[in-house]
């Protein structure tokens, strides 16, 4: 916004195109200026982009960037960025530098979109002061929104997120219903049901896959879960979408806790798997057929074997495994949630989810 702002906005530049920031929470590979046209006008050599108006070109790029830094005020940030706010699992990072560069400030999606980490960052490279202000990195307490996000879970009642976050910094225990004990290091006292609860006293975090309506002092999030699938070749797409249909409310499975679609190798471009995953809007992946052939699980069939010279294995079993597996990374293991059924003779169908972190 000023001379002295914008002379800092290139030596910011200069030092993330010197080193790209590449961090677990936070990647930053390429940073462009916008300044006011009346400040560009007076810097012709200028890296700077000019902006007749900073308000509506704020406006207009608000969700393409990853982040956003601006130096100056926090009132001018606030006021840029108040009516383009939509909510926290969606905003971009919003951080604030002064003109003198002695603060980077992290004002919005500190966690879910790495304004705390970023500013931390920036203010290492810059020799400035990070200003983090969010209560859970200043009580050293789990931020559950990020927490969740690294463990690809789904938060479904973002409302609910407050109250459970605030018990934890007040160092009140809440409920936790966790089937799959992915969360044992939370501060909160496991339940074996969600079966008469006594919400009145305690909040509950629910990691069910099941759907469920939402009722208050619930927190619902859904752990991420693969749909293994085999079908036999030029199968019905009516078919199959009907036999994940019948699957799935069978099994009560909330569709919004699937992370992909999983198959063999053959399968990758079978017509009705691919316009399974564009209905389910999750990915196909797929895995070698001697890959699953390793992975044992309840119900190897003799014809996979047969089809694939190797040993006998279950198609959708296995992959639902094998593509969770991979799709979690280190530390964890997947198993299956639904094992093997069939429908109509040509669609076999299985559920994996994560198990715990191993020591």
């Amino acid at each position: 916004m000023t001379q002295t702002g914008l002379i800092l906005a290139q030596r910011v530049r200069k030092s993330l195109a010197q080193a790209p920031i590449q961090d677990l929470e936070v990647t930053i590979d390429e940073t462009v200026i916008f300044a006011p046209k009346k400040l560009c006008a007076r810097n012709p050599k200028t890296e700077a982009i000019a902006l007749p108006d900073m308000g509506l070109g704020m406006a207009e790029r608000f969700t393409s960037y990853k982040a956003h830094l601006i130096l100056g005020a926090c009132g001018i940030a606030v006021r840029l960025i108040a009516p383009l706010i939509g909510h926290k699992s969606s905003d971009p990072a919003v951080l604030v530098m002064d003109s003198q560069g002695r603060f980077v400030i992290s004002l919005l999606s500190g966690h879910l979109g790495g304004a705390n980490r970023l500013a931390k960052l920036i203010a290492c490279r810059m020799n400035a002061t990070a200003v983090i202000t969010t209560a859970s990195d200043e009580c050293t307490v789990p931020s559950l929104d990020l927490l969740f996000r690294k463990r690809h879970c789904t938060i479904l009642d973002w409302d609910e997120l407050p109250t459970i976050q605030a018990y934890l910094l007040e160092e009140r225990r809440p409920l936790l219903y966790d089937p799959q004990d992915l969360f044992l290091d939370l501060p909160c006292t496991k339940i074996p049901t969600l079966d008469n609860l006594n919400l009145a006293t305690l909040p509950c975090i629910s990691l069910d896959i099941k759907k469920s309506a939402k009722k208050a002092g619930i927190l619902r999030v859904l752990p991420p879960i693969v749909l293994g699938i085999g079908c036999k070749k030029k199968s019905d797409p009516a078919c199959v979408f009907e036999a994940v249909a019948l699957f799935l409310e069978k099994k009560a499975i909330d569709a919004r806790a699937l992370v992909a679609l999983a198959s063999v190798d053959e399968k990758a471009n079978e017509p009705a798997l691919r316009a399974l995953a564009v209905k389910l809007g999750i990915p196909l992946r797929t895995q070698k057929a001697v890959t699953l052939a390793k992975i044992k699980t309840p119900n190897p069939s003799p014809a996979a074997g047969r089809r694939f010279a190797t040993e006998d294995f279950s198609v959708c079993e296995a992959a639902a495994c094998a593509v969770l597996k991979e799709y979690l990374g280190a530390n964890w293991q997947a198993t299956l949630l639904c094992t093997k059924e069939r429908f109509f003779n040509q669609v076999t169908l299985a559920v994996s989810c994560p198990m715990a972190q191993e020591s």
